[in-house]
């Protein structure tokens, strides 16, 4: 397993990695991108709290 994901740039490398998975639907894929395009650090980073 690799380093835990901590800081919110890393965040968006997660989400830029999930929305190019191509079992995710177009619409799934568009919802990531924005979050990673648009979502502030604080946003992200109570995300990360949230998915832990």
């Amino acid at each position: 397993m690799g380093t835990p994901i901590s800081t919110p740039d890393q965040i968006r490398g997660a989400l830029q990695f999930l929305a190019s998975d191509t079992r995710c639907s177009e619409r799934e894929r568009a919802a990531l991108r924005d979050l990673r395009e648009h979502g502030t650090d604080p946003v992200l980073t109570r995300l990360r709290a949230l998915l832990r």
